[in-house]
């Protein structure tokens, strides 16, 4: 399974120095935050062309990719609710913007607190507004939140809320 994974991998992202940076980064997060290696090689693949069409940096598409992966492991989540949180992003990645559908259904029933964490998100990458839950919910239904500019910083300031930062492994059976 894990092959025939490499070989989309292969096709998706091309041979040479990204393809061993990519096998390399996701050997490690799997290992560091107790994840499947064949889960996150399955949505990594699709994450990454998500990311990528929207115009996201590799560096950026790793974080959000390493940071979820993190919170999702302190947080207990099983390889299905994982794979339904990658799910959220990759839409809110193929769309280019954040919906209320994937942020507040799928990404909120994954990730506790994750609507408040975007509305505070949205604050610090735009301190001129203040942004509430109910003002977020009105922006999202107006496609104003665009995807590639807000998720780096969500997935960073989704750690801070759960107080994970500090914290470089997940110990699991």
């Amino acid at each position: 399974q894990l092959d025939s994974l490499n070989f989309t991998m292969k096709s998706v992202i091309g041979e040479g120095e990204i393809l061993s940076r990519t096998q390399m980064f996701l050997r490690e997060t799997a290992e560091e935050y107790g994840a499947s290696i064949v889960t996150l090689t399955e949505r990594y693949n699709k994450f990454y062309t998500a990311a990528r069409q929207s115009g996201v940096a590799l560096e950026d598409t790793e974080d959000i990719f390493r940071s979820f992966t993190k919170s999702a492991g302190f947080l207990g989540l099983r390889s299905h609710e994982l794979e339904g949180g990658f799910l959220a992003l990759e839409q809110m990645l193929s769309k280019g913007k954040v919906t209320t559908e994937e942020l507040r259904r799928q990404l909120g029933e994954r990730l506790p607190g994750a609507f408040g964490v975007m509305a505070d998100t949205v604050n610090k990458l735009n301190p001129d507004i203040n942004v509430t839950v109910e003002t977020l919910d009105d922006m999202l239904k107006k496609g104003k939140i665009l995807s590639h500019e807000v998720l780096p910083e969500f997935a960073k300031q989704y750690e801070k809320s759960i107080g994970i930062t500090q914290k470089n492994r997940v110990e699991t059976l």
